[in-house]
């Protein structure tokens, strides 16, 4: 098995992805959208060895036979000629019938192999006819669209993997074989997984100690999510997550609470559904609300509403969800809002009158277990957001098919000026810790020793955060952007014990102090630079370096 990483490069929009072409600057290409894979790529941090590459078309190129994104970005400036490229599927033909760069099936076949791409996903225009191909690369070939040396360096790339991978070695040298039945759907699978989720889960508000919950206590599960089973689980969840199939494994939210609150204790209604317009379950809903002594209210998206193809045109809730939830919160009982969906959603209203929040995205196989567990505190594992969730005016303000992430109010945590509803390392916890830091700088490196220490009353987790941002003296000087604050480095703690503590030790080299100038490239400015120290809650901590 081997790693690889997709969508190369700058594929963020659903809509006419097929025939998009995207205008990325030189500044945003190397600040924004190449990082990610540069880390995923080089040999001493991600070291994958694969890559697929998007539909999308870059500054003219489509990303599958964009000879700057693969051959000279990926195999010259980053140093990783071995690596493997996949077509995303029909990428080639697309070239034809979509974003029209190729003028027939031979044309296109030559511009993917030559900008790069070495195998060809959804489509056969690699593979002679002989094979079951369309023959399309053959007759590249012969009419010198393509040369011998092109093909033979994709083949052998290719079959350098497969042969990385022991797919030639005989069947009993391969450890894939090996493996049985007995190590699928194991006891420390489904561990691994509820302790992941426990860990995704992001504590936003819990005003006057909302939660946790208490038991015995009459609890309300409402919204449109009670019941679900296939939207607790992302777009890609794969196909088999339950040993018989389909999702009927998966245990719902009403059915743990249920189970876990007692069915004596527990009314679940859905109240409206995600898009509908439907009010006949309303009155239900907020009957058993007015029952309860306790609100789980769960909205948000679903498979339906966003989805590989499928983008959202705005930020907002769906259907009726905001009205309904409205209600339920005007009646003042002890109420969390628990926020399922994979894009954020911009719940200005909610967040005032909302006792207590939390962001669960798309909480897997084990979320129901997840978020009762963690609701009613027999957890403490929350983590932090890695998206800022921004207000409804973010809809109005932003192009969503604009790739400036500086324009305007600006786009992401590192440039948005506006206000957020949450912002991005954003998270909360039941207990509280105590942080200190102090920083020595040596060979072009700042070494950081963090201390924490759980001062509350409740064993926990903390998520240790190190953002970089330069001085007034530096972003005043340079001609182009600069971030207000870039995440350099993180790590998460605990479980720890009530007035327990330990030390978290971070050498950051000075590269990841770099900016990156208008030419997209990276340059370290001598002057004052800070690092910020936080957990989101404690008092921030500032280190200065001197460059």
């Amino acid at each position: 098995m081997i790693s690889g990483l997709k969508h190369y490069a700058c594929y963020s929009i659903e809509t006419d992805r097929m025939s998009r072409d995207v205008n990325v600057s030189t500044f945003d290409l190397w600040d924004t959208y190449l990082p990610q894979y540069e880390m995923g790529f080089r040999s001493s941090q991600g070291n994958a060895q694969a890559v697929m590459c998007s539909y999308a078309s870059v500054n003219g190129v489509p990303a599958c036979a964009n000879n700057f994104l693969i051959n000279e970005v990926v195999r010259g400036k980053w140093q990783r000629p071995d690596v493997l490229v996949a077509t995303d599927c029909g990428a080639v033909g697309n070239m034809v019938s979509g974003n029209k760069y190729a003028k027939s099936n031979a044309d296109a076949a030559a511009k993917a192999i030559n900008g790069g791409s070495d195998v060809n996903l959804g489509d056969s225009f690699f593979p002679p006819a002989a094979n079951g191909g369309n023959g399309a690369l053959v007759q590249a070939l012969q009419m010198g669209l393509t040369n011998d040396t092109v093909i033979k360096a994709a083949a052998r790339r290719t079959y350098a993997k497969r042969m990385l991978t022991g797919q030639f070695d005989p069947l009993e040298a391969q450890p894939y074989t090996k493996i049985g039945f007995e190590a699928i759907n194991t006891t420390a699978s489904h561990a691994f997984n509820l302790d992941a989720t426990l860990q995704g889960l992001v504590l936003l508000k819990n005003n006057h100690n909302a939660l946790p919950f208490k038991s015995g206590l009459k609890v309300a599960v409402l919204g449109p999510h009670v019941n679900s089973q296939r939207d607790l689980m992302e777009d890609y969840k794969g196909d088999e997550e339950c040993y018989t199939g389909g999702d009927t494994c998966v245990r719902t939210i009403a059915e743990v609470f249920t189970n876990g609150n007692g069915p004596s204790n527990t009314k679940v209604q859905m109240g409206v559904s995600l898009t509908s317009n439907d009010t006949s379950g309303i009155q239900a809903a907020l009957d058993a609300a007015e029952w309860a002594d306790q609100i789980v209210l769960c909205i948000g998206l679903g498979y339906e509403i966003e989805h590989e193809g499928i983008d959202r045109p705005n930020t907002l809730l769906p259907g009726l969800q905001e009205m309904f939830s409205l209600k339920i919160l005007g009646l003042g009982k002890p109420t969390v809002v628990v926020l399922i969906n994979g894009g954020t959603v911009s719940i200005d209203d909610l967040v005032g009158p909302s006792p207590a929040i939390i962001e669960a995205f798309y909480p897997s196989m084990r979320g129901a277990e997840a978020l009762f567990q963690s609701i009613f505190g027999l957890e403490n594992r929350w983590g932090r957001l890695p998206v800022s969730i921004y207000p409804k005016e973010y809809n109005t303000l932003v192009n969503f098919f604009s790739f400036n992430m500086t324009a305007g109010p600006g786009r992401t945590y590192r440039y948005y000026t506006a206000p957020t509803l949450y912002e991005f390392g954003a998270g909360m916890s039941y207990t509280s810790f105590a942080i200190d830091a102090t920083g020595s700088s040596a060979n072009n490196a700042t070494t950081i020793t963090i201390t924490y220490k759980n001062t509350g009353s409740m064993v926990g987790d903390d998520v240790l955060q190190v953002y970089h941002r330069v001085s007034k003296a530096i972003s005043s000087s340079v001609s182009h952007p600069v971030p207000l604050r870039s995440l350099v480095e993180f790590d998460r703690v605990g479980p720890v014990m009530p007035g327990q503590g330990g030390a978290v030790k971070m050498v950051l080299p000075w590269s990841r102090l770099t900016l990156t100038d208008a030419k997209g490239d990276k340059v370290l400015y001598s002057g004052t630079h800070y690092l910020d120290v936080t957990d989101s809650n404690a008092p921030t901590v500032t280190i200065e370096v001197n460059v």
